[in-house]
């Protein structure tokens, strides 16, 4: 059953992250509300020890899950309109999150601030770019299997590649407080908006100055 919440309720952090780039809002009970039985079965996967994880315990973990596709199928959106993401997990260490890629969604270059990230792709393909200097950008093609970790400040951008939808976990420590999106002025001059960290990222504003660090 779907909890429907009026605008009129909302705190102006929630409405902040609900409205992005004039599209229907999406339903934030659901993204934020796991099933218990998911809650459960991810917290027995995590690391016995009451710290932050490291890069290894992340990207470890992000591998746990994406491998449990009873985890993670039930929260899979395919929405040809926007990037859906569902939480799985969260306490004061981590928050784990499965990310539903349709074709032509990405997020744009950013960076997770203070929290290091671990990645791992359930199915189909999402493409990770990494901004190359003075133009240009490196290519990766993530599939089942293939895990990728970054520590605090890491700039990328991710994509969907291949699948309807492609599924990927993404395993954050400590929680994802902020993120900084990168953006290009009017002057030309590239900045770092601080979002949100459940903000949905969609700025296109670098591939519009190079198309090579197109999203994809």
């Amino acid at each position: 059953m779907t909890r429907h919440t009026s605008d009129e309720s909302l705190t102006p952090a929630v409405t902040a992250f609900r409205s992005g780039a004039g599209l229907a809002p999406q339903q934030w009970f659901d993204v934020l509300s796991p099933p218990q039985r998911v809650v459960s079965d991810v917290a027995d996967l995590l690391p016995s020890h009451a710290n932050d994880l490291d890069l290894d315990e992340l990207a470890a973990l992000a591998d746990a899950v994406a491998r449990r596709r009873d985890l993670w199928e039930p929260l899979t959106v395919a929405d040809a309109t926007r990037r859906r993401y569902r939480l799985m997990y969260e306490d004061h260490r981590t928050d784990v999150w499965t990310l539903s890629w349709m074709p032509g969604q990405g997020t744009g270059f950013h960076d997770h601030d203070l929290s290091g990230v671990g990645i791992a792709v359930g199915q189909g393909m999402v493409v990770e770019k990494q901004m190359l200097l003075p133009t240009g950008a490196t290519r990766l093609e993530l599939r089942p299997g293939d895990v990728r970790r970054g520590p605090a400040g890491y700039i990328h951008s991710a994509a969907w590649g291949d699948g309807e939808p492609a599924v990927s976990i993404h395993c954050y420590s400590p929680p994802l407080v902020r993120v900084g999106q990168f953006k290009v002025d009017d002057q030309g001059i590239l900045r770092r908006s601080v979002e949100h960290g459940r903000q949905e990222l969609m700025d296109h504003t670098v591939a519009a100055i190079d198309p090579s660090r197109a999203d994809g």
